[in-house]
């Protein structure tokens, strides 16, 4: 009974092996329809993601002046943060948030009469606002502005361009 079950463990390794490279083979375990037990992993893309999400707020006073754009930082936290890093799953709730605005926006929003009012109450737009307006603000601070930018690109040919604007919203 061992060797039977280090015989299927074997082979179910050397095919999993041949499924990480393309050929002939990758067809032939498709067309036998074990492909679906068997892991097939794409560790470089054809074409890189470089782009990121940059969430940007300001406030506006009560003498009507507007503070200047604070990012909200998404700094690494600890020597562990390979393992577990909590910025690093609030950096990627955020890039959630932006693509699900970014549906709304395209999809949905041309089908009704009022697509503002709609991506405005949208569940990625509402988590966006509140991540902004949960950061600290001047006392004299009666509404929020949040901005997401877009960054494309690498040093030195960086080049950045606005995917979100909202409202201002107040604060009290």
């Amino acid at each position: 009974m061992t060797a039977l079950v280090i015989g299927l463990l074997l082979t179910w390794f050397v095919l999993s092996a041949a499924n990480q490279i393309p050929g002939p083979w990758t067809t032939a375990l498709g067309k036998l329809g074990i492909s679906v037990v068997l892991p097939a992993n794409a560790f470089f893309a054809p074409d890189p993601i470089d782009v990121d999400y940059h969430l940007v707020f300001r406030d506006f006073l009560e003498n009507e002046d507007a503070t200047s754009w604070r990012e909200i930082p998404t700094d690494r936290d600890g020597p562990f943060r390979f393992l577990w890093s909590t910025a690093k799953r609030d950096h990627q709730a955020i890039l959630a948030a932006v693509s699900g605005v970014a549906g709304v926006q395209q999809i949905v929003a041309p089908l009704v009469e009022e697509p503002d009012a709609l991506i405005q109450v949208s569940l990625p737009y509402l988590f966006l606002l509140h991540h902004a307006i949960a950061q600290p603000r001047a006392a004299e601070a009666k509404e929020r502005q949040f901005m997401v930018v877009e960054a494309r690109g690498f040093a030195p040919r960086r080049r950045l361009n606005l995917a979100i604007l909202s409202n201002p919203h107040r604060l009290d």
